[in-house]
């Protein structure tokens, strides 16, 4: 009878083992990504503005949210504030993306420097 306990006992303690593990590491992957994304939106946030003039940082916010409702959830009868006036989303998009960031979209500002945060967040995690 003891065997059978002991055997018992045995596979519970390694399976709670595994599972606390498991946890671990999905959390240290969640942080990882985390940092990364929030390192690269620094440094598009950075570069942008250095490229762009102090402009191109007032209206990061406003890139950031047409970016998102212009192309990764289409939502073209929505309107922003500029200047006094409201502007549809995908044409404001297009707008700011072409007056203060170079002609480039928020995507390939944040691919572009995506390696980068990638090297960075090893420096930090690693």
């Amino acid at each position: 009878m003891r065997a059978h306990i002991r055997r018992a006992v045995g596979w519970r303690a390694d399976t709670a083992s595994l599972s606390v593990w498991t946890q671990l590491a999905a959390r240290a992957v969640a942080v990882s990504v985390t940092l990364w994304a929030v390192l690269t939106l620094a440094m598009v946030w950075f570069w942008t503005g250095y490229y762009g003039g102090p402009a191109a940082h007032s209206y990061f916010g406003t890139w950031m949210l047409t970016w998102f409702f212009a192309e990764e959830i289409p939502l073209p009868f929505g309107s922003v504030p500029y200047r006094g006036g409201r502007y549809t989303i995908p044409s404001m998009y297009r707008f700011l993306c072409y007056n203060y960031y170079l002609g480039g979209s928020f995507t390939s500002w944040f691919w572009h420097y995506a390696w980068w945060g990638l090297f960075l967040t090893l420096l930090i995690v690693g």
